[in-house]
């Protein structure tokens, strides 16, 4: 599926999710003077700096979106610049019991809920811990749902209405799935990193597996965690650092045609 491309270096990423300086996925605060939404790190080293920024008003997102008394737990920011964020009960987050709140919940652009998926058509909860979001052109949201502390989960697609696409635990394939990162294709496809077998899965916009890349065995990645696609179409997975090591990596790899 790939050829492994190590890079000492990170790519600008090509996602949704963008700190306005330096496109990073982990936004945390928002200088309404600018209108610019940053993660911490530009908020202390650029913004700080800016002379014309001195007196701004920079505010959490956190404080911007309400769930309290609730814990959020994942966040993505869609082509609408809608935000989607992943939210849980205060106290442990597992057993998931019949009264734990599990949901992912869209906010418009102003940060007013538009939408909150907490159970199917039947009345079942979709999500035990939302643990990553990603949505596709269509705006389907795909969630990496994590079922216990041993980071044994699933796929879980559901469509804005609530209506579940499709979920899928990988075990035909491999005994585990240990599900960790998330990235979406520009041609809808998903690729998830699966960190218990050191594999990438892709699957089609209908659940069906695409691929399957035993990454550790085939190109020497081990411990695949986050994903993201950059602005040359690379595909660049972070990893946990190994035995000996005292930092991770990230491998940047070039996926086949016919699966982008």
């Amino acid at each position: 599926m790939a050829k492994s491309l190590e890079s000492t270096s990170r790519r600008k990423a090509q996602v949704p999710v963008s700190c306005y300086f330096c496109k990073g996925q982990e936004i945390k605060w928002e200088c309404k003077d600018c209108d610019v939404r940053m993660c911490y790190s530009c908020k202390v080293t650029i913004h700080k700096g800016l002379q014309s920024a001195q007196d701004h008003d920079v505010v959490s997102i956190q404080d911007i979106i309400r769930y309290s008394p609730m814990i959020s737990v994942a966040i993505h920011v869609n082509k609408e610049n809608e935000v989607v964020v992943g939210i849980r009960e205060q106290g442990p987050p597992f057993p998931v019991k019949d009264f734990s709140v599990r949901q992912v919940i869209i906010f418009d652009s102003n940060y007013k809920r538009k939408v909150t998926l907490e159970f199917d058509k039947k009345g079942i909860k979709l999500f035990s811990y939302a643990l990553r979001i990603r949505t596709d052109s269509r705006n389907v949201v795909y969630v990496i749902d994590r079922f216990d502390n041993d980071n044994n989960g699933r796929i879980v697609a559901v469509h804005r209405n609530g209506r579940l696409k499709f979920t899928f635990d990988g075990q035909t394939y491999l005994e585990t799935f240990k599900p960790q990162g998330i990235t979406i294709t520009p041609s809808n496809n998903i690729v998830v990193s699966d960190s218990g077998s050191n594999a990438l899965h892709v699957l089609n916009s209908n659940g069906d597996l695409l691929a399957l890349q035993l990454v550790k065995d085939d190109l020497g990645i081990q411990s695949p965690l986050s994903l993201c696609f950059d602005a040359e179409g690379y595909l660049l997975i972070g990893c946990h650092k190994g035995k000996n090591e005292d930092y991770g990596k990230i491998h940047a790899v070039k996926m086949v045609d016919s699966l982008m």
